[in-house]
């Protein structure tokens, strides 16, 4: 077994059902493509991979990418929201960001917001842009999946 203080759990063991792991333990978890776990209660064994124990055991070290994907969203007035559809992800394992943008005709007011509204679909909204608003409001984005 592996302590806490190995470099990233790279040297820990992969997780074995029924055996005794003690607090501080690293192991990898066969059902989570072998990313390390650390044990944070009492000594135990058990039945349950700790991908799936979320109790006994915490993610360790940096989580490997599973997928990236980008994009660019734009908003053409009168559209106040536009829904992209995506590559279905693990909505619990991904980081969705903004990478730039470009307001409308209203400036600041009128910059866009995303948000990850399901594994397979972004939603963009914008304020209510003024009448006569012309100018398509657009932004960048990125989204990073982890195993």
């Amino acid at each position: 077994m592996s302590r806490a203080s190995d470099l990233m759990g790279a040297s820990a063991p992969a997780w074995t059902s029924g055996k005794t792991y003690y607090p501080s333990d690293v192991v990898k978890s066969p059902a989570d493509n072998y990313m390390p776990y650390v044990r944070v209660t009492a000594m135990g064994s058990g039945s349950t991979d700790p991908a799936s124990d979320s109790v006994n055991y915490k993610p360790f070290g940096a989580r490997a990418i599973k997928s990236i994907q980008r994009g660019v969203i734009s908003l053409t007035p009168p559209a106040q929201t536009v829904a992209v559809t995506i590559a279905a992800v693990n909505v619990a394992k991904t980081e969705l960001r903004i990478l730039g943008g470009v307001p409308g005709n209203s400036g600041i007011s009128d910059l866009i917001q995303i948000v990850l509204t399901s594994q397979t679909t972004i939603t963009a909204t914008k304020n209510i842009a003024p009448a006569g608003a012309t100018n398509t409001a657009t932004a960048s984005w990125e989204l990073t999946e982890f195993y």
